[in-house]
């Protein structure tokens, strides 16, 4: 009987994580490094993010996506992407909610309402 559950729970665990790729695949974020299922990209910014994430535009260019835990974030790496983002394309992202620990980050600068 245990044998069956753990064959089940396997079975369902590997479904997932395919099925979680898939998604990842089909989305239009621009691309970034993979990441891990459940903690995304957390271990690969280290104990010095702000040193890991100027790296990464060397590989993944200037507007790439990285995963903090299971949400998506979009990283502008340049000026140049940054106002294409936040000036050219502002409608699209104006009703986006700011999650709260990127406003813990920013010492409570960012208006989430």
């Amino acid at each position: 009987m245990e044998l069956v559950i753990l064959a089940v729970s396997s079975i369902a665990f590997f479904f997932c994580l395919l099925h979680g790729i898939e998604l990842h695949h089909k989305s239009r974020l621009p691309p970034g490094p993979a990441g891990l299922p459940i903690i995304g990209n957390l271990l690969d910014l280290g104990p010095k993010p702000h040193e890991s994430l100027a790296k990464l535009p060397n590989k993944h260019g200037p507007l790439m996506t990285i995963r903090l835990g299971s949400i998506p974030t979009v990283v502008a790496s340049t000026p140049d992407a940054a106002t294409e983002i936040l000036q050219r394309n502002d409608e699209a992202y104006s009703g986006r909610n700011v999650p709260d620990a990127v406003s813990a980050l920013v010492g409570g600068a960012v208006d989430s309402s």
